[in-house]
């Protein structure tokens, strides 16, 4: 389920990717985040430009998805940079 594009996307990261006030946004990803999440998804992945799930979320207006992607253990308070260097 940690599969990820060229980008480095994880399915969660497309998902949380539609902004809520385009055009053609449908309605709320919770129902789609929670199967993800049930499925094991890394909650936590950050895509090549160092985000997670939850900032991209955040970014788009999907209060409702990032609110639910945090009760599940997404990270909130550790700065992009440090992250990366954790990593290392």
């Amino acid at each position: 389920m940690d599969a990820k594009d060229d980008e480095g996307r994880t399915a969660l990261h497309v998902l949380v990717s539609i902004p809520v006030n385009a055009g053609w946004y449908h309605g709320p990803t919770q129902k789609a985040a929670e199967v993800l999440i049930a499925k094991d998804i890394e909650i936590n992945a950050r895509d090549s430009d160092n985000k997670t799930a939850l900032r991209i979320a955040v970014e788009n207006g999907q209060e409702e998805t990032a609110k639910l992607l945090h009760k599940h253990g997404a990270a909130e308070n550790l700065d992009d940079n440090q992250k990366a260097e954790q990593k290392e």
